[in-house]
């Protein structure tokens, strides 16, 4: 996994994303399921042995609704002004069966310095290739509600502008609202039944919803769940970015001008053998210092790290831990991370300063 640690910047974190779409924690037996019971009895008569069975008592699992909504764990920076700046969130769904569920963000909340507008490219998309980043084209916009089976979650993009004229340091807070679209059920008290409106996840038939608990308890209810976000007005923005540089194929013809978001016709080859040279940007914008940057990069699966490829800033850097500062010392076949410290960098207004990073595999 990529990521960047900036002891600097404590309450300015990137977050990381997987897929869209992942498994959870639902709760018990899917709603639609056929409970059966039937008691056997056993006798004697004159010696003989018998037997007997009761009738059989079938009750069906009712849907539980109950979401959960997670916030970014810190702030996101973002300098003033600034445009589509996105705030993670993870949409949950924890009942027992399939529910929908309308998404409310809400940009004016108190305690905070600034007001978030919309995002000028939307306000609510789902993180299609699970990158974190909102990627025009990729990640879909929502523009309705949001279905989840049971055990699944979405991952879920807010993207706001950010006004002029803030001061360092300025936070403006978001929340992110879900609320199932079952009638009746967002707001209810844990425990309210409505009668035929629950969606049963196997079988046919009509089933009951109950309302569950939500995290604060049996006053609260588990059918609507809201969460929170912030944006940080920073001095200083730290962003990475990563991408293919060129590949080497396995008879040794040496391809450049590679993109792993768009690649080229010849960079499309990727066979047992093959070389690929990943290209690390890290780019520090704003006015100030940069506190404490590092670049930490896990060796891809399926790949076997090529002994001291790395460079920085175009100068060769050693493997093993020493006066550089890059090091790779365990790395091998899908083990190691790539570890470079960039320290502290300072910049000025108007006069970013980039720094990149290059590491090799070979495609086992």
């Amino acid at each position: 996994m990529l990521s960047i640690l900036r002891a600097g910047l404590a309450a300015v974190a990137a977050l990381t994303l997987v897929y869209p779409w992942s498994a959870s924690h639902a709760l018990g037996t899917a709603a639609g399921t056929n409970i059966t019971n039937t008691a056997t009895l056993t006798y004697s008569v004159a010696g003989t042995p018998a037997t007997a069975l009761s009738n059989a008592v079938t009750v069906r699992v009712d849907e539980l609704i109950n979401v959960r909504v997670t916030g970014p764990a810190a702030a996101t920076a973002v300098i003033t002004p600034d445009t589509n700046k996105v705030l993670l969130f993870t949409l949950t769904n924890v009942g027992n069966g399939p529910e929908s569920f309308n998404l409310t963000p809400s940009l004016t909340v108190s305690g905070d310095q600034f007001n978030p507008t919309p995002g000028s490219a939307g306000q609510l998309f789902l993180d299609v290739n699970g990158n974190g980043q909102l990627d025009s084209g990729v990640d879909t916009p929502i523009t309705g509600p949001l279905a989840l089976n049971a055990d699944q979650s979405a991952r879920v993009l807010l993207v706001s502008n950010i006004p002029a004229s803030l001061n360092s340091g300025d936070q403006g807070f978001v929340t992110l609202t879900a609320a199932s679209t079952t009638a009746g059920a967002a707001g209810a008290a844990p425990g309210t039944t409505l009668n035929n409106l629950g969606t049963p996840a196997v079988g046919g038939g009509t089933v009951n919803a109950v309302v569950g608990a939500g995290p604060g308890g049996i006053a609260d209810s588990g059918a609507d769940d809201v969460a929170n976000g912030a944006y940080l007005v920073a001095g200083v923005t730290v962003t990475i970015g990563k991408n293919i540089l060129a590949v080497t194929s396995a008879s040794g013809v040496t391809t450049t001008g590679c993109n792993s978001g768009s690649p080229l016709p010849a960079c499309t080859v990727f066979v047992p053998g093959t070389i690929i040279d990943y290209q690390v940007t890290v780019t520090i914008t704003g006015s100030g210092t940069a506190q404490a940057v590092q670049v930490i990069d896990n060796v891809p699966a399926n790949t076997t790290y090529l002994a001291n490829s790395i460079r920085f800033n175009s100068v060769a850097r050693t493997d093993v831990v020493d006066a550089d500062n890059a090091s790779c010392a365990a790395c091998g076949n899908a083990t190691g991370a790539v570890s470079v410290v960039v320290g502290d960098v300072p910049v000025v207004a108007g006069t970013p300063v980039t720094h990149l990073i290059h590491y090799k595999v070979v495609i086992n």
